[in-house]
């Protein structure tokens, strides 16, 4: 069981809504972890789904390695578990830069 935190962490995922979370919470459910997981975070995030909020009308594609080159001008090898995982959290806070109420409307439960 997790030591909860004052302030429980988002997870955070490009596609995550779609893909990784249910993907996650299938795996967690059959290890029956899946109750440790919603007492540790306090819900998720769809970094693809903030991208084409916070960048509408700006155009190109919103795939995590495209977005990376465009707004970090960094390249990155993709489908690296680390290397997307260190890429996308500079993507999230060095080029998206979400305020708040932008997280907040992005988050979803993981329940």
């Amino acid at each position: 069981m997790c030591h909860r935190p004052p302030q429980r962490p988002l997870l955070v995922g490009h596609n995550a809504r779609a893909f990784d979370v249910p993907v996650l919470l299938r795996a967690l459910e059959q290890c029956g972890l899946r109750e440790a997981l919603q007492d540790c975070v306090e819900g998720a995030v769809d970094s693809l789904a903030l991208a084409r909020d916070l960048l509408q009308g700006q155009g190109g594609s919103f795939r995590q390695g495209a977005l990376v080159r465009r707004l970090l001008g960094e390249e990155y090898t993709a489908h690296d578990a680390l290397q997307d995982a260190r890429a996308l959290q500079r993507l999230v806070l060095l080029g998206l830069r979400p305020r708040p109420q932008d997280l907040s409307r992005h988050t979803f439960s993981t329940t």
